[in-house]
């Protein structure tokens, strides 16, 4: 994760705000996405092993989810106080 204000040439990308809306609803998936895994977890029977690998998973996925919206965030942020 990076901290400090976005490199000029990040903030000048063509960004709006319908990109923020949809990254914000992509990262809500994740109540989804724990639905399924407790789901699958109870019916497949997954061991203690699966059940982890799965979990990582989904950290790795949503903190690249999170990361990407934080930045589009940012680049709509900045470019409104343009």
């Amino acid at each position: 994760m990076r901290f400090g204000p976005l490199p000029k040439e990040l903030v000048n990308e063509e960004v709006e705000v319908y990109d923020l809306e949809n990254d914000i609803q992509r990262c809500w998936t994740i109540v989804d996405d724990i639905n399924e895994f407790l789901d699958a977890r109870d019916k497949m029977g997954l061991s203690e092993d699966q059940q982890l690998n799965y979990l990582i998973g989904l950290v790795t996925i949503y903190n690249i989810r999170f990361a990407k919206l934080n930045e589009t965030f940012e680049k709509v942020y900045f470019k409104k106080k343009e």
